[in-house]
């Protein structure tokens, strides 16, 4: 008789993601598995936000006159009608943790599709619900534990430190840091981070594992990857 291997748990490929990728991918194309992955990353996420909302806070109301002064519509506001702006915004920062169950399997999918285009371009085998929990997983380095790393950064140097919404966003290095105070180029630079840089690299694994396209193709999908959101800071709201 002959003996099949047992699939490995949810959070046993939590942990190959991280340590043995190649494992990893390996095992969620064959049984995927992203329960785990998704649970650790909203939950992280919540967390986290909560821990950073004062930061936010601060930054916001730091830079709130400039943010009225920038805008023709919030220019021409009374008094009072900018203290109700100002206040319904610091209550949406409040909601924040908990629109991350809403927004962690947004971006997820996000991600997921564009695999799943790249798989097809590519000439790729998996399917699409191996896809979706490679996607999963690979949130667990590229958002939770950046998320992590952050809100440490943020609660060592205080709330008080951070005077932008960009420096509350990106309190570790990016990339960034080769063309500082260059409009747009620093937004898009921005989303270049050792974390981001590290998803785009298990992006480039699971395509040669899971989805068995070739390296170009693989490449091209973990670049897509990184380039994509960071376009948002070049074309994106608040652009300058």
């Amino acid at each position: 008789m002959q003996n099949e291997t047992k699939p490995a748990s949810g959070l046993t490929n939590v942990i190959n993601t991280i340590v043995s990728p190649k494992e990893a991918f390996e095992a969620l194309r064959e049984a995927p598995t992203w329960g785990w992955a998704l649970v650790i990353t909203i939950v992280v996420a919540m967390i986290t936000s909560y821990l950073i909302t004062p930061a936010m806070i601060h930054a916001f109301n730091t830079g709130w006159p400039d943010m009225v002064k920038a805008s023709p519509q919030l220019s021409g506001m009374s008094d009072a009608s900018l203290a109700r702006a100002q206040s319904f915004n610091l209550v949406i920062f409040r909601f924040i943790p908990f629109l991350t169950i809403i927004f962690v399997p947004l971006f997820v999918l996000i991600e997921a599709v564009i695999l799943l285009i790249f798989n097809a371009i590519g000439k790729g085998s998996a399917s699409f619900k191996s896809l979706w929990a490679v996607s999963c997983n690979i949130a667990v380095p590229a958002a939770a534990i950046a998320g992590i790393a952050n809100a440490i950064v943020i609660l060592i140097q205080g709330p008080d430190s951070f005077v932008t919404m960009a420096s509350v966003q990106t309190p570790l290095p990016t990339l960034a840091i080769v063309a500082e105070h260059a409009g747009k180029l620093t937004n898009f630079l921005n989303a270049f981070t050792i974390f981001s840089l590290w998803g785009a690299g298990l992006t480039i694994c699971a395509m040669l594992v899971t989805a068995r396209t070739s390296k170009a193709v693989a490449w091209i999908t973990g670049i897509a990857c990184i380039v994509i959101p960071a376009l948002f800071g070049l074309f994106g709201p608040g652009a300058k």
